[in-house]
């Protein structure tokens, strides 16, 4: 066989060629190399100048399997859909692939290293790309149909593979979600509340917003935002309604996660953080954030980020604003057409 070399240090095209002897072996194969362009000194595959051994690597087969809460959806995927999680039927492996059905990283299970009723540590051997070793996985239930993984990086010995260390430089949370129908469930935080402090002002300039949460049904999430003109002669009252189904939520460290789908049908990870006279609301596109501002995921990904005062349960009498400014909408508009009525044209 004869191949030929790119280098920088090859200053001619004659120098750029090899001859070479090849032979399979019960480990892989052996390869002989000639040092110039000439097969001169190439005797066999393991007699020449240059002498090379090649062997198979041999991956570990499955020696655990993934927690059953997971290996009974199959099929998980991201909040955007971007990627999904195949469990094989033996539940001991794990890929990941992109919508394109191209394989980001293959998981074999190697040992469980802790397990509970709702978390799993678990060592994998790990194939991403031209890279293999030991990865630690940390599987968490948050959920009937909620996952989150925490994932380490790829270390050459998985004695190593779920040291803390391995898990500090990486923002490494991921959100799955079944790769199907999610159920609606029950709504945290119920009640009603005035919106205060939003950052979304792209609604309208002039508004009162409030929200609604667990209040019409319990599992469904309304922010009503209610815009009004600048005049009485040239009202514009209107109420733009986002409206989120509940699908799940925990706590941790004080701090509220919701996963929710929107009017849109997109679905996301809400955040709820306590503050100064109530709660800091956040959604979040792409994953469920352990710090305000992700490293992974940028502030670009939000769509909704304001403060919420409550304003009592949903049958409270302090919560009565939304049938006032019915009656407010209903006023104005009235006057304003008699107005048109009983006014001269000018």
């Amino acid at each position: 066989m004869v191949g030929r070399f790119t280098h920088k240090n090859i200053m001619s095209d004659e120098e750029s060629y090899r001859c070479f002897i090849y032979e399979a072996t019960p480990e892989g194969f052996s390869v002989a190399q000639s040092a110039d362009g000439t097969c001169n000194g190439l005797y066999s595959a393991t007699g020449g100048p240059v002498n090379m051994r090649f062997r198979k690597d041999r991956y570990p087969s499955p020696m655990c399997t993934f927690p059953t809460w997971m290996v009974a959806s199959q099929k998980w995927r991201t909040l955007q859909r971007h990627y999904k999680y195949v469990i094989h039927e033996d539940g001991g492996v794990m890929t990941k692939v992109n919508n394109h059905q191209k394989v980001a990283h293959s998981d074999k299970c190697i040992e469980i290293q802790s397990q509970t009723v709702n978390m799993t540590t678990a060592v994998t051997f790990t194939i991403e790309g031209c890279h293999h070793g030991y990865k630690c996985y940390k599987f968490h239930k948050r959920g009937d149909q909620i996952i989150e993984i925490e994932s380490s990086g790829i270390v050459d010995r998985p004695s190593e593979a779920c040291s803390e260390h391995n898990f500090e430089t990486r923002d490494s949370f991921e959100t799955l979600l079944p790769d199907s129908t999610l159920a609606a469930n029950s709504c945290p935080h119920v009640g009603r509340y005035d919106i205060v402090g939003t950052s979304t002002e792209d609604i309208c300039s002039n508004r009162k917003s409030t929200a609604s949460i667990g209040c019409d049904t319990p599992h469904e999430m309304t922010f009503n935002h209610f815009c009004e003109g600048n005049s009485i002669n040239d009202v514009e009252l209107q109420v733009v309604k986002d409206s989120f189904v509940c699908h799940g939520h925990w706590g941790e460290d004080g701090v509220h996660y919701l996963i929710a789908t929107d009017k849109n049908s997109v679905t996301s990870c809400l955040v709820f953080n306590k503050e100064a006279g109530g709660m800091r609301v956040s959604n979040h596109l792409a994953t469920c954030p352990r710090s305000p501002v992700s490293k992974q995921y940028p502030d670009k990904v939000r769509s909704l980020d304001f403060s919420v005062t409550s304003l009592g349960q949903c049958n409270s009498s302090s919560a009565g604003w939304s049938a006032k400014m019915g009656t407010t909408v209903f006023v104005l508009l009235t006057s304003v057409f008699l107005s048109s009525i009983l006014l001269p044209a000018i």
